[in-house]
């Protein structure tokens, strides 16, 4: 059978926080806080390799869209296609799959 490769992500500053805006450029960290309560369409992917892990902590109550091909065609995947309500202290996982921003985990506050 085929062999497994695992994608080790750059090393990256452990925390960090960026405002919620419609498209939102991730810095290269483990841990994001996201501040503002603006809606979220899509996370930047450039200067992420395939494999990394980001994790979000909301410190507003922004709405993370599900997403949308059409908006932004490499785009944020949440599972079963069903928006992220954020609130503050909640926390919402991805995975970056090379092209898109797929959800690991979800936790509403």
């Amino acid at each position: 059978p085929g062999s497994l490769s695992w994608a080790t992500p750059a090393p990256a500053p452990s925390a960090t926080s960026v405002a919620a805006a419609a498209a939102v450029t991730i810095p290269q960290a483990t841990l994001v806080t996201v501040t503002g309560s603006t809606t979220i369409t899509s996370f930047s992917t450039v200067g992420w390799t395939a494999g990394a892990h980001l994790t979000l902590l909301f410190s507003g109550a922004p709405l993370v869209a599900a997403y949308d091909p059409i908006l932004a065609p490499a785009g944020t995947k949440l599972a079963g296609s069903v928006d992220f309500q954020a609130a503050a202290d909640s926390i919402l996982g991805l995975v970056f799959d090379g092209t898109n921003w797929q959800e690991t985990f979800r936790k509403v506050a």
